[in-house]
């Protein structure tokens, strides 16, 4: 992926940090590259720093992204998944959230890193 897509392998994780804008499209884009990252790296945990991504998707489109995880099988490459956003939305991305993990996808938001990384390393 671009610049926009950086990671790196941590003690009993791996780290992504995204910064391109938004849309149903590159969020399916991120999501296929980090299920290879895994398998490559064979590290099942993710903590994804969304905090300057410039935008958000809408509810409509939290949930075709929680279809397109389903469809993928996600939950067969990623077993924990802590996503950090701008404490501004993270409530409104609880909705993709709940609708992740109810397809199977164990994954939680937060707006800290270090709590985020807490329930990486707890998990």
């Amino acid at each position: 992926m671009k610049e926009d897509y950086y990671f790196e392998q941590r003690e009993g994780y791996i780290y992504i940090k995204l910064t391109e804008p938004e849309t149903l499209e590159s969020c399916k884009r991120e999501a296929l590259a980090t299920k290879t990252l895994v398998d490559r790296y064979k590290c099942k945990k993710v903590l994804a720093d969304n905090r300057e991504k410039p935008s958000f998707i809408g509810t409509f489109e939290e949930y075709e992204l929680a279809e397109f995880y389903a469809k993928h099988k996600l939950q067969m490459h990623i077993s924990h998944a802590a996503i950090v956003f701008d404490p501004k939305v993270v409530a409104q991305m609880k909705f993709w959230e709940d609708a992740s993990f109810n397809r199977g996808i164990n994954v939680r938001v937060f707006s800290s890193l270090e709590e985020a990384e807490r329930w990486l390393k707890g998990s």
